[in-house]
């Protein structure tokens, strides 16, 4: 018992630094997605769509991303803390390997119950049709 909530401590908090240092900034240009490692950047005419399954919520470009952070991403678009249980969803993958994809899971309660939808589709109205 001990031994397991060692091992799930010892993954979680590195988890939640991971989480805390994620910032989602939303400009009149642009969606940038500063993370850990990396950094996604997004003009609002190149997103086509707004993701918004439970835990797999996202921006969708149309083209392939071409900053340094989209070619990490994809790298890493297979990591899974178990086999069974990937960070990311095969469609996810798929987007990511093409460098399409902006994951924003981590302000996903800001999009369903907070201002931050409001706020998306103020700056980027052609993603208004996308529900929740």
């Amino acid at each position: 018992m001990i031994v397991t909530a060692g091992i799930v401590f010892l993954i979680a908090v590195p988890f939640q630094v991971i989480v805390n240092r994620a910032k989602l900034e939303l400009s009149p240009d642009n969606a940038r997605l500063r993370q850990t490692g990396y950094e996604l950047t997004a003009d609002w005419s190149a997103i086509i769509d707004l993701r918004l399954t439970p835990g797999r919520e996202g921006f969708v470009t149309r083209e392939p991303m071409t900053g340094k952070g989209a070619f990490v991403l994809a790298q890493f678009r297979g990591v899974a803390i178990l086999p069974s249980a990937p960070f990311y969803d095969a469609e996810q993958r798929d987007l990511l390997a093409q460098r399409r994809f902006i994951p924003i899971e981590a302000f996903a309660w800001h999009v369903r119950h907070g201002d931050l939808r409001e706020e998306i589709i103020r700056l980027a109205p052609h993603l208004a049709h996308i529900r929740s």
